[in-house]
């Protein structure tokens, strides 16, 4: 039995996945599994699969029909042999110590889950994720406090990895976007402790430029509704993080506003009335929340006096992200 299966869903990423691949095999921590899933994959994704298990006994691979990112982990999840869990995106790669440290601290510290750094790869660049931090065990209330804060780690799942029996009732909401925010407010409530490291292991290759260009759609109700599912977390459990929960919630809102206010025509939107009219009506509470930063505060006054002066300065900060 391997101690560690690498979950890695495939699908159209012919160009970027032999490095994704590549950068698994080349681990300094070798008792590991990869679980290939080619989800449909129209490209020559599912046939590279079968060429690199034929290679490596370490891989295997599943073919399954398209079902979407989260279909494709609940499979690995089904599949999975190892005592622990890990994901790998297959546009994205890692630093050759990244499981080697990340098993490491799981055992060293009898954690649920541990946590290493972010970088973030964009066309013209990269920075860090995170800020730098020494080391950080937390029980599951400081977990979920750091997780919301965001600033030395937030809810992505692949840098990190698993007890394979955390997470033995835990699945993937199936047709949903933000699925790891839905996943986390779910494991959350089967650990005991995180062990939270920042050194940057884990390369996240930003594709198609800026997520604040992009239209909101429908889909993106599902923000909102995770954010929801992350308060009734906190409001059952540790009512004491309201705050934080709280700043995701209205954060939540911010984000897709301002993206439906960087389009052309953003008062028809079929959200727009319903966001701003949230954060209007709660601007006092907004600036009681000490994690927004000042730049928030003074949007959030602005917003509530005037949408298009808003709205300006919105665009203007989005100009200077290219």
């Amino acid at each position: 039995m391997p101690k560690i299966s690498i979950i890695v869903p495939v699908y159209k990423v012919e160009d970027l996945l032999d490095k994704c691949v590549n950068s698994i095999l080349k681990q300094t921590f070798t008792d590991f599994e990869v679980l290939l899933v080619d989800d449909g994959s129209p490209d020559r994704c599912g046939k590279m699969c079968d060429e690199y298990a034929a290679k490596d006994h370490r891989i295997r691979v599943i073919h399954r029909a398209n079902g979407g990112l989260s279909a494709a982990r609940n499979t690995g999840l089904d599949a999975a042999k190892g005592e622990y869990i890990g994901f790998v995106d297959s546009d994205d790669y890692i630093d050759e110590r990244m499981y080697e440290k990340l098993y490491g601290d799981i055992t060293q510290y009898d954690a649920d889950v541990a946590c290493c750094g972010i970088v973030e790869k964009f066309s013209d660049g990269e920075h860090l994720m995170y800020e730098p931090h020494d080391t950080m065990v937390c029980d599951t209330k400081d977990a979920l406090a750091a997780i919301m804060r965001g600033k030395y780690m937030s809810y992505i799942l692949c840098c990190k990895l698993f007890r394979a029996s955390c997470l033995k009732d835990v699945r993937f909401i199936e047709g949903k976007l933000y699925e790891d925010i839905f996943f986390t407010v779910d494991y959350m409530k089967r650990i005991k402790s995180m062990v939270i490291s920042n050194e940057p292991l884990y390369f996240y290759y930003r594709r198609g430029g800026s997520i604040t260009t992009s239209p909101v759609t429908k889909r993106d109700y599902d923000l909102l509704e995770a954010y929801g599912k992350n308060i009734e977390l906190v409001e059952q459990r540790y009512p004491d993080l309201k705050p934080l929960a709280d700043f995701r919630y209205f954060w939540s809102r911010f984000v897709l506003l301002d993206r439906i206010l960087l389009s052309e025509d953003p008062y028809h939107h079929f959200m727009y009335q319903e966001l701003a009219s949230v954060l209007k009506k709660n601007t006092s509470k907004i600036l009681k929340i000490p994690y927004f930063r000042k730049q928030r505060y003074i949007g959030a006054c602005v917003l509530k006096f005037s949408t298009p002066i808003y709205r300006h300065f919105v665009k203007r900060s989005a100009s200077k992200e290219f």
